[in-house]
């Protein structure tokens, strides 16, 4: 892109000095209407240097999964002036250059692609936690999609009256393969449970008290 702007560039000035205009009186009149089109457009300057500091520095590339404030998506193409970005329902957002720099951009799959995926499980307040660790821990290691390595982790993360609150954490290769891995880890969790006879925690009844009378 650079290449071709300074060419575009290189071939008014040759144009110019071919039909024998003085390059000086252009500059000067150039830089009298870029004042005011530097108001006008100042926007759109804006986004085309955002631009050229995406392509150099490289923050972002095309295939990076990024979020945006509520936005989330693919990025497919990086244009001069603005960025497209493809949300997972399809939608393609055309979003300015000047927000990818000037904004908190989180980039997913910068350095690599590999995903961090929690599972919270909930069970019944009696179950012994030593074993439901070790539960959850055996659905991970008997998978070929999760990574060995950080090593797949189940945790108590909470006591309640009636329930125990755990959550079991892994790695996967691929970033795009995370909803599909995570409902597979969570069937074969809840086979699991069936087949140990480990229920959920007890229903929540809600009584509500109406009083009549004055």
């Amino acid at each position: 892109m650079v290449v071709r702007y300074v060419l575009l560039a290189a071939g008014l000035v040759l144009s110019l000095l071919t039909l024998g205009i003085d390059v000086s009186k252009v500059t000067l009149l150039a830089g009298a209407l870029s004042v005011g089109i530097g108001f006008g457009l100042q926007n759109i300057v804006n986004n085309f240097f955002s631009g050229l500091i995406l392509l150099f520095e490289r923050p972002i590339h095309q295939g990076d999964v990024v979020e945006i404030g509520k936005l989330r998506g693919t990025v497919t193409k990086i244009g001069i002036r603005s960025s497209l970005i493809k949300t997972s329902e399809g939608a393609e957002v055309i979003v300015p250059n000047a927000d990818l720099i000037s904004k908190e951009v989180v980039n997913w799959t910068l350095s690599d692609r590999r995903r961090r995926i929690e599972i919270p499980v909930t069970v019944n307040r009696y179950v012994s936690e030593e074993v439901m660790m070790a539960l959850l821990l055996e659905v991970p290691h008997e998978s070929d999609e999760v990574l060995a390595e950080p090593l797949p982790e189940a945790i108590l993360r909470e006591t309640n009256a009636d329930s125990l609150d755990f959550q079991l954490t892994c790695w996967i290769q691929r970033y795009e393969d995370q909803r599909r891995i995570t409902s597979q880890l969570r069937i074969a969790i809840n086979h699991r449970l069936a087949d140990r006879g480990i229920a959920g925690p007890p229903p929540i009844t809600e009584v509500e008290v109406i009083r009549h009378g004055v």
